[in-house]
């Protein structure tokens, strides 16, 4: 065999029986090594496996509904991980048979010190302890073990023990990797990456199967904050920093809404399979449609947020906007909306009082009259013999759209459509992913104050901003000027008035406020540092106002010389000025206009470096 590197191939190289560490075609060949076990496993008839129980559910009388046969588990792969399903002893000593003559016909070996056996159930079963030894397997886990056992990544977690010890350490895990990169001199954009990429990768495998607690979550957002706004005083709103680059903030990952979005996205492929007959689909099916408040035309609805859905500001509004509705609105549906969103509630009913009929339907209340077209009060509880109260709200099991509710339909119901149309993709009328991003930024704009950057700032300037070609140390105090977060001593004596008082410390005696623009170029000994800049590179006298449109709107002057970009000019200006305050305020080294100036040279210096070898 030769090898291709770069169009030019190797000399030859003689095949043998093994393969180098990564190759590509390794997880093939292990799929093919591995499919006759899987075979022999999966058609033996002496092999139970596991069979999933009944679909009753507890909160209904009967059955919600059920095919006439299951189709039994008996084995999971992934790669060279087996996921063996057993019965009993038999099952155990038929597969150690299947086993026995795939080793023999392979001249594999199966590898019990990295076995575990588990409950499914999480049920102790200690008469399966004798019988996995006499194979060599003496890892038992169940729901009394220490510690969750972990498959693929994903925790099986069994008992709250588990669910504890699981998001302790991945709260550790994520601090400790936090930690290092603090030591690190990034810059606030480049902290932002390496969260969303490195930090928070690990998160995101764990959210798309595994479920973790607001609470956690919410932690793990302040150690998300905490580590964005490392030695940034005054903070920005970590609200500010969720949203996309274009609005001025960096697209921080939220973990309570990036849970949502990922298990949206592999629940989605399951709930969409109409007819199908898998386990999973019908699981999923009748839990969905035992918890639902209303008749469910497309099984994603409940994955939305409830309180945009079904609150009662968004049913009237869609009752009151006829331009979009059909002229009539089915009855099924208007007999399932929420009692307390079709209801005028007087002042004598308290807020907690309204809600407490949130889990009520109008078909729970009120009949219909055919021939008059109205509803009326039912008053005998007779009506409703199986009605039965779940842990949250009531299930109807007999309902006539019950088979609708379970397979779903292939296309929404009018009304229904209307209530999640921002959810919708506009060409599959599908709801993707992406809707818990824009709905979490729909928000975050909401709570954010109109005077605020994100919103008095152009989308133009932004984006302009994160493409300039500026050094990396002078981008945080620049992001941080734009959003007004900027550490000048009024600023700071604003937020904490003890700490310092709000006068320019360079301008002592005279008691003169250090605002932002005073920080950078209003101070008689910054200014001067800026004027002799402005006849370095620009040929012409310093002008204060164009000073101020370049580092507050990103206009900058025309320069004499090309080679230079003029944003880097400006930077390096700023990042000189920027670095000999806070040398004067810590270390008291006076501030000295012409070494400034040297010191804003020596910066400039890569640029023009970089400039000249460009051109040869």
């Amino acid at each position: 065999m030769m090898v291709n590197v770069n169009g030019h191939l190797t000399l030859p190289v003689p095949l043998g029986r093994g393969l180098r560490q990564g190759d590509p075609i390794s997880p093939i060949l292990f799929n093919l090594a591995l499919e006759p076990l899987i075979r022999a496993v999966n058609d033996s008839q002496r092999i139970q496996g596991f069979l999933p129980p009944s679909l009753s559910l507890p909160t209904i009388r009967g059955p919600l509904y059920g095919p006439s046969s299951f189709q039994p588990i008996k084995v999971l792969a992934y790669a060279d991980d087996l996921l063996i399903f057993l019965c009993n002893a038999a099952d155990f000593a038929e597969v150690q048979r299947s086993i026995q003559h795939y080793n023999q016909a392979s001249n594999a070996k199966m590898n019990f010190d990295k076995t575990v056996a588990f409950s499914i159930s999480g049920i102790p079963h200690l008469h399966w302890l004798p019988a996995l030894a006499s194979y060599g397997i003496t890892k038992w886990h169940d729901r009394c073990s220490d510690e969750p056992l972990t498959y693929l990544g994903y925790p099986l977690m069994q008992s709250t023990v588990h669910r504890r010890l699981f998001q302790g350490r991945l709260i550790a895990k994520i601090t400790r990797a936090c930690d290092i990169y603090k030591q690190r001199n990034l810059s606030v954009r480049g902290r932002a990456t390496v969260l969303n990429t490195l930090i928070l990768a690990t998160l995101s495998h764990v959210l798309s199967v595994s479920w973790i607690s607001l609470q956690t979550l919410q932690v793990i957002r302040r150690i998300c904050r905490e580590f964005l706004l490392f030695r940034v005083f005054p903070p920005v709103s970590f609200n500010i920093l969720q949203l996309p680059l274009k609005k001025g903030s960096l697209g921080i990952l939220d973990p309570p809404s990036q849970q949502q979005a990922l298990q949206f996205r592999w629940l989605t492929p399951l709930i969409q399979q109409h007819h199908h007959p898998t386990i999973v689909f019908q699981w999923i099916g009748a839990h969905l449609a035992s918890i639902a408040p209303v008749v469910l035309y497309d099984h994603r609805l409940p994955f939305l947020t409830f309180d945009f859905l079904f609150d009662s500001a968004t049913v009237f509004s869609a009752l009151n906007n006829t331009s979009d509705l059909p002229t009539a609105i089915p009855l099924s549906y208007s007999l399932s909306l929420p009692l307390s969103a079709v209801v005028q509630w007087t002042s004598e009913f308290s807020l907690q009082e309204q809600k407490s009929f949130d889990t009520v339907l109008v078909q729970d209340a009120f009949e219909l009259v055919v021939g008059l077209s109205c509803l009326r009060p039912k008053t005998l509880p007779s009506d409703r013999p199986n009605l039965t109260v779940g842990r949250t709200r009531l299930c109807l099991p007999n309902l006539p759209a019950c088979e609708q509710r379970l397979q779903g339909s292939g296309a929404l119901d009018s009304f229904c459509k209307y209530l999640i149309a921002d959810a919708l993709d506009i060409g599959s009328e599908r709801i993707t992913p992406k809707y818990f991003r824009t709905h979490r930024q729909k928000k975050l704009l909401q709570s954010i104050p109109t005077r605020s950057p994100v919103h008095t700032k152009s989308t133009m300037l932004w984006s302009f901003f994160w493409k300039l070609k500026i050094p990396l140390a002078i981008r945080t105090p620049w992001y941080r000027l734009l959003q007004n977060k900027f550490p000048c001593a009024a600023t700071i004596h604003k937020v904490v008035s003890d700490l310092c008082n709000s006068s320019c410390r360079l301008c002592t005696p005279r008691l003169i406020t250090e605002h932002v623009d005073h920080f950078f170029f209003l101070c008689p000994p910054k200014r001067l540092v800026w004027e002799q800049i402005w006849l370095h590179f620009f040929g012409h006298p310093m002008i204060t106002h164009e000073v101020y449109k370049a580092i507050h709107l990103l206009i900058f002057p025309h320069q004499r010389l090309s080679l230079i970009l003029n944003e880097s000019i400006i930077a390096c200006t700023i990042l000189g000025i920027w670095k000999a305050h806070w040398r004067f305020i810590f270390d008291e080294v006076p501030f000295d206009p012409i070494r400034v100036f040297q010191n804003i040279l020596s910066l400039v210096g890569p640029f023009r470096s970089n400039a000249l070898s460009s051109l040869v």
